[in-house]
């Protein structure tokens, strides 16, 4: 998975950024593989101490305590696949700015399987420790 969203940001024309060692889409990767993991609580250390994750109802939930306790409520969901594909990528002043599609597939907690996709949007700031989201929005399919 890493080298398929590397790929897709080198090819757009935009060089892939640097954080501490880490390439972004690396760091695009790993939230991904997180997620498929329901680990909440890494997931949300991924955010900055104001990071904002935009609900799929568009509730707000800012910084990383917040974040895990909206992502924790999804537990008893088992994902089998999270893939994040990035389809540009630019700077944004001091941040970048990532946009692409997701796909979820898995069964929900009664054991029904299920499919989501949709677009995501991601402003990362490469601060100590490496990348943090400072915003992701994610926008269901149909």
């Amino acid at each position: 998975m890493i080298v398929a969203i590397a790929a897709s940001l080198l090819a757009s024309g935009t060089p892939a950024p640097v954080c501490h060692g880490v390439g972004l889409p690396a760091a695009v990767a790993r939230y991904a593989v997180l997620s498929r993991a329901s680990d909440a609580r890494r997931v949300a250390a991924m955010y900055a101490p104001d990071g904002v994750l935009v609900g799929p109802k568009g509730a707000p939930y800012t910084g990383p305590a917040e974040v895990e306790r909206f992502l924790g409520g999804f537990g008893a969901y088992k994902l089998a696949d999270y893939v994040m594909t990035i389809d540009a990528s630019a700077p944004q002043g001091k941040k970048w700015r990532t946009e692409g599609g997701y796909r979820q597939t898995g069964a929900d907690p009664s054991g029904a399987g299920f499919v989501a996709s949709g677009r995501f949007t991601i402003e990362w700031a490469c601060r100590r420790g490496g990348w943090r989201v400072v915003r992701l929005t994610t926008t269901p399919a149909g």
